[in-house]
């Protein structure tokens, strides 16, 4: 059970993580309301699913250590991400700010399947867990996980989306650095219980 604690955790730390994509969900929350925000939030969380999904098919071809290893470097990558929320957190301005558009599904789709540390952390940081999920437990287990990573990302970002839209200071700073050390807190454990897990491995030494 403790793989999917760190999935949820990995799921809910990289979607409040400062960045395009939730300045795009705040952006568009503020411009066209609930609805707007929701459909954001669902586009990227797709996206992200996408690529999770990518990581797992192209990690099942190589083998164990060297996967282990891809994990060790999505760990180190998660643990700077939690790093950069809770700097972040610390500046005078932390909000982060964007453009909202009209084709709000498609636009928050492609943001986020463009952005490189998506990618990276789905291929690096996600893929190698459920990898070895799937390699050690046929059925319906790692697939499972994916839809736990999945429910803490879209949880998260809905969390942001009904923030936004029920206080008269959306994007008040006070609100927003609990949410970025909130953010950054959960990735740095993920990525410690990662190293944990996956450092021996990764080593020879499991």
């Amino acid at each position: 059970m403790w793989v999917a604690a760190l999935v949820l955790l990995l799921g809910l730390g990289v979607a409040l993580t400062p960045g395009p994509s939730l300045a795009l969900i705040c952006a568009n929350t503020l411009r066209g309301g609930r609805g707007a925000g929701t459909a954001t939030a669902l586009a990227g969380t797709l996206a992200d699913l996408a690529i999770a999904v990518l990581g797992v098919t192209i990690l099942m071809g190589i083998g164990d250590q060297l996967r282990s290893f891809v994990g060790v470097v999505g760990a180190v990558m998660a643990f700077g991400l939690g790093l950069d929320s809770i700097v972040v957190s610390r500046r005078t301005d932390p909000v982060p700010r964007g453009n909202a558009t009209r084709h709000r599904f498609a636009r928050a789709f492609a943001l986020e399947v463009s952005l490189p540390q998506a990618l990276l952390f789905g291929l690096t940081a996600v893929g190698p867990v459920i990898t070895h999920e799937l390699v050690r437990n046929d059925g319906w287990w790692p697939w499972t996980l994916i839809g736990l990573f999945g429910a803490g990302l879209l949880g998260s970002r809905l969390l942001m989306v009904s923030r936004v839209t029920r206080s008269r200071r959306p994007l008040a700073r006070g609100p927003y650095r609990r949410l970025c050390r909130m953010a950054g807190a959960a990735l740095i454990g993920a990525s410690i219980a990662m190293l944990v897990w996956l450092g021996p491995l990764a080593l020879g030494l499991g």
